[in-house]
């Protein structure tokens, strides 16, 4: 059996690099939007290859940025080129991502994202000869790129010494049991790189064009620097106007309007706020334009947040069901579930023994109830109640 050559991964990034400044460059002269941010992580990375110093935290920023400034092109369809520059701009960010060797990562990400990069900009047709002979091309491309690239790779420099995390305070057991649990689970801590005393707080707040509601500086002095895993670098939630104002966004127009602070980014694009009264708003901003309420406070926000999480994980592993209307109470029980006080308000409820999960969420006119963990095929019973 032939012996498999060991990869040189830094010589991959080079030979990709060079893919992917071509599709961009190509795409810009054929009248695609030039998309600043995402090339200036590209900058940032091909500097990198040049023999400069850059960690494993500035690429991480680079990529996030990379991805966060894509978004808007692919929402706006009418813009001439617009999906071209989306996908230029996911290659940069991608890149970025396997040049960490980030885990789950492969090439393909990054060589499917420039592909269409330029096949965006052909027109569109039932023959694929065009596309098919782009992705020839650039597989040619990346072959001799990396053929040339040798042993070219640098290893990233190592951070500066980062200010050890430090245990929660024990604000966690006025949540519950349940969410102190979720808390534990997911190895919660507070970053101290993460958060700020108040007159930082209002500084970084005023720079981004927020408000310094009195109620996000007491959710900062609560809440600031903490750090929840989900198992896997770059998929944690953090809390924070501190730390979240930088890529939280406002909330749309609705969060012009009411004059939102982003105090909680997810991994999963959503990012929650709150505004003068200290109530919470959320949103999706991939597929919302706007927040809408989400709970009454700050306190009902992070434990409904850590629930909501301990249901989506759940879902993850087909233990999950969904029901049209309020059957929280009904379900909970059938199930024997007590409440859980600090996750409950006028927008719904939750009930769980840290293994079976029940909620009960108003958004809106619609009313939906999930169930999920242990004991969710239980509640299909009450389907259609």
């Amino acid at each position: 059996m032939a012996r498999q050559t060991k990869r040189d991964h830094g010589a991959e990034v080079a030979a990709h690099a060079v893919v992917v400044r071509h599709v961009v460059d190509r795409a810009a002269a054929a009248g695609a939007p030039r998309c600043e941010i995402a090339l200036g992580s590209l900058a940032l990375l091909e500097s990198w290859l040049q023999g400069a110093t850059v960690t494993s935290a500035q690429l991480q920023q680079a990529a996030q940025a990379a991805h966060d400034a894509s978004r808007p092109y692919f929402r706006d369809h009418t813009t001439p080129f617009a999906l071209s520059t989306h996908w230029s701009a996911n290659a940069i960010g991608n890149l970025c991502w396997f040049a960490r060797k980030e885990r789950g990562w492969k090439e393909t990400v990054v060589l499917d994202a420039a592909r269409y990069t330029l096949t965006s900009l052909l027109p569109r047709t039932r023959d694929d000869s065009q596309a098919v002979a782009l992705d020839q091309e650039l597989k040619a491309l990346f072959a001799r790129a990396l053929a040339a690239a040798g042993s070219s790779g640098r290893p990233l420099a190592k951070a500066p010494a980062r200010p050890r995390l430090r245990k929660l305070p024990d604000v966690e057991k006025t949540l519950g049991p349940v969410v102190a649990a979720a808390l534990k689970r997911g190895k919660a801590r507070i970053d101290p790189t993460l958060r700020g005393d108040e007159p930082a707080v209002r500084a970084r707040l005023a720079e981004h064009g927020f408000v310094a509601h009195a109620s996000v500086l007491a959710f900062d002095e609560r809440w600031g620097g903490l750090i929840v895993a989900r198992g896997h670098e770059g998929e944690d939630w953090t809390f924070g106007a501190f730390t979240c104002v930088d890529g939280g966004g406002d909330g749309g127009p609705v969060g012009k309007r009411k004059k939102l602070v982003p105090v909680a980014m997810t991994p999963n694009d959503v990012v929650y706020f709150l505004d003068a009264r200290g109530a919470a708003w959320a949103q999706d901003t991939i597929e919302e334009q706007s927040a809408s309420p989400f709970a009454d406070d700050a306190d009902t926000m992070v434990a409904r947040c850590l629930l909501f999480d301990a249901i989506w994980l759940e879902r993850l592993k087909d233990r999950f069901v969904e029901l049209d209307g309020a059957h929280g109470t009904r379900t909970a029980r059938l199930l024997k579930l007590p409440r859980v006080r600090s996750a409950t308000d006028s927008h719904g409820g939750f009930w769980s023994d840290g293994k079976t999960y029940v909620s009960e969420f108003r958004e809106g006119r619609k009313t939906t109830t999930m169930v999920a963990g242990a004991a969710w095929r239980r509640a299909r019973s009450v389907r259609g109640a």
